[in-house]
C-alpha cells in the first residue's frame, strides 16, 4: 500500500512540475511585470536601476537584485527569457510553500500521520490555492507569479511554523531558521505579507492564551507594538494602510465579487461544518479539543482576511485599506482548511482523495454554469491559457527589435549616460532593454490617500550630472490596445 501511495505522490508532483515547465507568465502592457523587468534589466546594464527614478530607491529592491545577479552569473542576456524563467521557478516555489504549510498543519493536529499522507494533503492544498485565489478574472499566480509577491506563499509557511512553535512552546532550530529566513525575505521583498503573519499569530495567541505565563504576554505585546510601529513606517505598508478615524475609504463591491471565488466561500462553509462534526463525533466540547484548535485559528484568520476590507469591519477597528484592498483576500489561508479537515474526518486517503476531487469538479462546474460568481472557472481558465504563450502576452517582439536596433544605432557615445524621452510604450521597451527613460509611475492621491497609479512620460525630473536627454521618434504606430493607456 505504501508503494502505491509513493508512486501516486510522485505522479501528482510530477504533473505539477510538468505544468510549471510548460507555463508562461501574463505579459500584458502596461502591467507591473514591465516595471519589474525594467529594474532587473537596468540593474544588469548599469548597476543602478534607480538613477533616474529615485522615488523607488528604498522600496523593495532586493528581489530585483537577486534575479539580476542570477541572470548575470548565468550570462542570460535575452530579456524575453527573464519573465519565463522567473515565473516557472517561482511557480514551483509557491506550490512547494503551500504544500509544505498544509502538510505541517496536518502534522501539528495529527501527530502520528504518515509523511506520505502529508504530501497528498499538501498537493491538494496547492491545487486549491491556484484554482481558488484569484484577482481580476485570473488565478493569483498567473497575475503575480512573476513579481516580488512570492512573499505571499512565504507568509503561509512562516505563519504555520510560528503556530507550531507557539503551541508546543519550543523553539525548534529548523523552524526558527525557516521563520527567520522567510521573514527576512518578506521584509526585503514585499513587507505587506508580514502584516498578515502578525494578524495570524495574534489570533493563534488568543486561542492559546492559557498556555503562556503573563510575563510572556508582556514581552510579546511589547515586541509586537514595536514591530508593528516599525512596519507602519515601511513605505510598502504605510501607503496601503490607514489607521484613522477619518477615512474616505469606499468599499469596491465589484472587486470583492472578482476576488472571492466559489472555492473560498464553499470551503469556509464546509470546513466549519466538518470541524463541528469532528468535535461532536468525539463527544467533546470545543474547549477540550486542543488537537482541533489549530483549525479554528486558521478558520478565524481566513475569515478575518476576507472580512477586513468590508466597511463594517474596517470602520469598527479603524483599519482602513488605502487602496488595493483586495490584497487582504490573498492572505486568507482557506485552502489549508478543507484538505486537512477532510483528511481528519475520513481518516482514509482513498475517501479523502475521491471527495476532494469531486468537490473541485462540482465547484468548477457550478462556477461555469451558474449565472453568478464565475471567478473559480475564470481562475481555472487562466491557468489553462497560461500554457499557451501567445494568449498571455501583447508583447510585440518585432517592435522590441526595432527599439533595440534604434538604441544600438543611435549616435550617443555611452547609453549609460543617456536619458531617453519617448512615447510611453516605447519608453517601456527601452526600459526593458536596460535603458533609462523619463517614463515613471505617478501616484494618484485623494485626500492624502493613494488611490492608484498612472504611468506617464515626465520630463520635469532633474537631469543627473553627466547625463543628457535624447528624444526618440515614434518608431512604429501605437498599438490599438494601448491607446487608452498612453499618457504623455
Amino acid at each position: 500500500m505504501i508503494n502505491i501511495k509513493k508512486y501516486f505522490v510522485i505522479s501528482l508532483y510530477a504533473l505539477v512540475l510538468l505544468y510549471c515547465a510548460l507555463s508562461y507568465p501574463q505579459q500584458f502592457m502596461p502591467d507591473d511585470l514591465y516595471i519589474h523587468l525594467s529594474v532587473i534589466s537596468q540593474w544588469i546594464s548599469h548597476g543602478n536601476p534607480y538613477l533616474f527614478d529615485p522615488q523607488h530607491q528604498f522600496i523593495r529592491p532586493s528581489w530585483h537584485f537577486i534575479w539580476a545577479t542570477i541572470f548575470n552569473v548565468l550570462d542570460i542576456k535575452n530579456v524575453n527569457e527573464y519573465p519565463i524563467i522567473i515565473y516557472r521557478i517561482q511557480e514551483v516555489i509557491t506550490f512547494t510553500c503551500v504544500s509544505f504549510a498544509a502538510g505541517l498543519l496536518l502534522k501539528i493536529i495529527k501527530k502520528n500521520v504518515l509523511l506520505i499522507d502529508t504530501f497528498i494533503v499538501g498537493w491538494f492544498s496547492g491545487v486549491l490555492f491556484f484554482l481558488g485565489t484569484g484577482v481580476l478574472f485570473e488565478s493569483w499566480f498567473v497575475r503575480y507569479g512573476c513579481t516580488y509577491q512570492i512573499t505571499l506563499p512565504f507568509s503561509f509557511v512562516v505563519s504555520v511554523c510560528s503556530m507550531k512553535m507557539l503551541i508546543n512552546r519550543k523553539l525548534y532550530v529548523y523552524d526558527c531558521a525557516i521563520v527567520s529566513i522567510l521573514s527576512f525575505c518578506i521584509i526585503k521583498f514585499h513587507a505587506m505579507e508580514l502584516l498578515y503573519t502578525m494578524i495570524f499569530i495574534f489570533i493563534t495567541l488568543l486561542f492559546y492564551y492559557d498556555k503562556f505565563k503573563k510575563k510572556f504576554y508582556i514581552y510579546f505585546i511589547s515586541g509586537v507594538i514595536v514591530l508593528f510601529s516599525i512596519l507602519t513606517f515601511i513605505p510598502d505598508i504605510k501607503r496601503k494602510i490607514n489607521f484613522s478615524f477619518n477615512s474616505d475609504y469606499i468599499f469596491n463591491y465589484q472587486r470583492f465579487v472578482e476576488c472571492i471565488s466559489g472555492f473560498i466561500i464553499s470551503s469556509l462553509v464546509i470546513s466549519i461544518i466538518l470541524i463541528i462534526a469532528v468535535i461532536r463525533r468525539n463527544k467533546r466540547s470545543i474547549s477540550e479539543c486542543d488537537d482541533i484548535k489549530p483549525l479554528f485559528c486558521i478558520y478565524i484568520y481566513s475569515l478575518a482576511m476576507v472580512l477586513i476590507p468590508l466597511p463594517i469591519v474596517s470602520n469598527l477597528f479603524r483599519f482602513m485599506p488605502n487602496y488595493d484592498m483586495f490584497r487582504f483576500y490573498f492572505g486568507s489561508a482557506w485552502f489549508l482548511l478543507l484538505p486537512v479537515i477532510l483528511f481528519i474526518y475520513f481518516d482514509s486517503i482513498n475517501k479523502f482523495t475521491g471527495v476532494l476531487l469531486g468537490y473541485i469538479f462540482v465547484v468548477l462546474l457550478s462556477s461555469y454554469y451558474l449565472p453568478f460568481n464565475h471567478v473559480s472557472f475564470n481562475n481555472f481558465k487562466s491557468l489553462q491559457i497560461s500554457i499557451s504563450y501567445n494568449k498571455l502576452t501583447n508583447w510585440n517582439h518585432e517592435n522590441l527589435k526595432v527599439v533595440k536596433s534604434y538604441m544600438l544605432n543611435s549616435n550617443y557615445s555611452n547609453k549609460s549616460h543617456t536619458i531617453f524621452i519617448a512615447r510611453s510604450d516605447i519608453s517601456l521597451m527601452i526600459n526593458l532593454l536596460g535603458g533609462f527613460t523619463t517614463f515613471s509611475d505617478v501616484h494618484v492621491n485623494k485626500n492624502g490617500n493613494m488611490v492608484g497609479v498612472v504611468r506617464k512620460t515626465n520630463i520635469n525630473y532633474k537631469l543627473p550630472s553627466g547625463y543628457k536627454f535624447e528624444s526618440v521618434p515614434d518608431l512604429f504606430p501605437v498599438d490599438e490596445g494601448l491607446k487608452n493607456w498612453l499618457v504623455n
